[in-house]
C-alpha cells in the first residue's frame, strides 16, 4: 500500500455546509421517535406558553409526523418561534433550511447558534468560510470555526481538522494533532477518517505502528458503510493478495461497489482485472 497516496481517502473540498450524515428531517425524527403521542398536548402548552425547547420539538414532530400529522407549514411556523427566542438548535436547523434563498440571514442565524456553542452551526460556518459561498473565503475563520466544532464532538469536524493537520493546510503541519483528530473522528465511526487511519497502520505510517491485521478491520468497517474509497482498497488487497488472501472474486465485488459510486481508480483498476 505505500505506493498508495494517503490523500487518495481525504475529503473533496466541501463546497456547501450541508450534514454529510443525515438529512435534518431524519435527524429530527430520531430525535422523536420516542416521544408518545400523548405527551403532545403538554408540548402543545408549553410551546404556546413560550417554551423556545417546547417550540423546537413540537417543530421536530410536525417536520417527521411523529405523534402528529405532519404539517410542514405549523413546523415551520413553530420553528421559527424558537429561533426568535435564540434556542440554538432551533436557529441552525432554520439557517439550513433556508441558507440558499436567504445567505444573509441564514448567517446571521448561524453565528447566533455557532456563539452559543452549537457545534453543527459551527461545522456550517467552518465550511461557509472556508469554500467562499455564501460569505467571502476567510481560511483562518474557517480554522476558527472548526476547531470549535471538532472540540463539539463533530466527527466530519474531526476528521477535516485532522486532514488540514495533516497536510499544513491553513494550519502549521502537526502530525500528532492530525492524528488525534483523525482518531476521535474514527471512534465515532465516521468512514472517512476510519479509511486514513487504517491507511496508517497498513504502512506504519506518521507515527502509527504496523499493524496490518487494525488497518484491514478499519477499511473493512469504513467498506461496509458504503465508502467507496475503502471499498476500493479492500478490492485492491484482494487482487493483490497484500494483507487478504488473493481472491478475484472478491476484488471485482469491491472494486464494482466502488466503481458504482463513480470512484475513478476503481473503475480503471476493473478494465484491467
Amino acid at each position: 500500500m505505500k505506493n498508495e497516496t494517503l490523500f487518495v481517502a481525504l475529503p473533496p473540498l466541501i463546497k456547501v455546509p450541508v450534514q454529510t450524515t443525515k438529512s435534518l428531517h431524519q435527524e429530527m425524527g430520531e430525535c422523536i421517535a420516542k416521544i408518545p403521542a400523548q405527551a403532545f398536548p403538554q408540548i402543545l402548552t408549553l410551546a404556546r406558553n413560550g417554551s423556545a425547547i417546547a417550540q423546537y420539538v413540537l417543530s421536530m414532530m410536525y417536520y417527521s409526523g411523529s405523534a402528529v400529522s405532519q404539517d410542514s407549514i405549523m413546523a415551520e411556523q413553530w420553528l421559527e418561534k424558537s429561533a426568535a427566542q435564540g434556542f440554538a438548535k432551533a436557529q441552525y436547523h432554520l439557517a439550513m433550511q433556508i441558507l440558499e434563498e436567504s445567505p444573509t440571514r441564514a448567517l446571521a442565524l448561524l453565528e447566533a447558534a455557532a456563539a452559543q456553542h452549537d457545534a453543527d452551526a459551527q461545522f456550517a460556518l467552518a465550511n461557509i468560510y472556508y469554500a467562499g459561498i455564501y460569505a467571502a473565503q476567510n481560511y483562518p475563520l474557517a480554522m476558527q470555526w472548526l476547531k470549535q466544532a471538532a472540540e463539539g464532538g463533530v466527527p466530519e469536524a474531526q476528521e477535516f481538522l485532522g486532514v488540514m493537520y495533516f497536510m499544513g493546510e491553513h494550519l502549521a503541519q502537526d502530525i500528532a494533532l492530525a492524528r488525534y483528530w483523525v482518531e476521535k473522528s474514527a471512534a465515532q465511526e465516521f468512514a472517512p477518517a476510519q479509511v486514513i487511519l487504517g491507511l496508517l497502520y497498513l504502512d506504519g505510517l506518521n507515527g502509527v505502528a504496523h499493524d496490518p491485521e487494525q488497518g484491514v478491520r478499519l477499511l473493512g468497517k469504513a467498506a461496509a458503510q458504503d465508502n467507496a474509497d475503502a471499498q476500493y482498497f479492500i478490492g485492491t488487497m484482494y487482487r493483490d493478495g497484500e494483507y487478504l488472501a488473493r481472491d478475484k472474486a472478491q476484488a471485482r465485488q469491491w472494486l464494482e461497489k466502488a466503481a458504482m459510486q463513480d470512484h475513478e481508480n476503481a473503475i480503471r483498476e476493473l478494465n484491467v482485472l
